[in-house]
């Protein structure tokens, strides 16, 4: 299996192909807005662009300002009004993180209920992905799944390819589901 690194600084970095993408190697929280776009563009995989926003996610907990700076950034049209990520994206976002901020770090490889959902140590951190037979969902729509710690199933998570060959977040709201409580 392959496993694609992406680090959330001023490089973007591969590791060798041998198969089918299997996890994305993110180097951490999401410093800034510019930062999470250029490394999101790069992205070569709808895995790719994905672990960025997970990203996001992960970085809302704790600076909410890069974080809706990035999602905005490359989230799809649907989940924007007037350019800005639209109320009910934010309803989702504020809605399910605050009442369960554990939810983003429950798709880092090593953070589970265990342990508080803590993130394991300094970055890099892994997101672990699978594909099934609706990869493809025609139209220029991907779908795959994300790993969380928190369940027993993998959460969904369709992305949209764009004229410019990006892949965006199209729909994401399984991302947002309750995990089983901290211990």
């Amino acid at each position: 299996m392959r496993r694609l690194a992406v680090a959330l600084s001023a490089t973007l970095f591969v590791a060798p192909a041998v198969q089918a993408v299997d996890s994305v190697i993110i180097g951490g929280m999401v410093p800034d807005g510019e930062i999470c776009e250029i490394v999101w563009a790069e992205s070569g995989s709808p895995e790719e662009a994905a672990a960025v926003f997970i990203a996001a996610l992960v970085t809302f907990q704790f600076d909410e300002a890069p974080a809706r700076d990035c999602m905005t950034r490359i989230v799809d049209d649907g989940y924007l009004t007037g350019g800005a990520l639209s109320r009910a994206f934010i309803g989702l976002l504020d809605g399910a993180l605050a009442r369960q901020p554990e939810i983003a770090r429950s798709y880092i490889e090593g953070a589970v209920a265990e342990n508080g959902y803590a993130l394991p140590g300094e970055p890099p951190w892994r997101i672990v992905f699978s594909r099934d037979r609706r990869f493809d969902l025609g139209d220029g729509l991907y779908r795959v799944n994300v790993a969380t710690s928190g369940e027993p199933s993998d959460r969904s998570i369709t992305l949209r390819r764009d004229g410019r060959g990006r892949y965006r977040i199209h729909e994401a709201s399984a991302l947002f589901s309750a995990v089983a409580a901290p211990r």
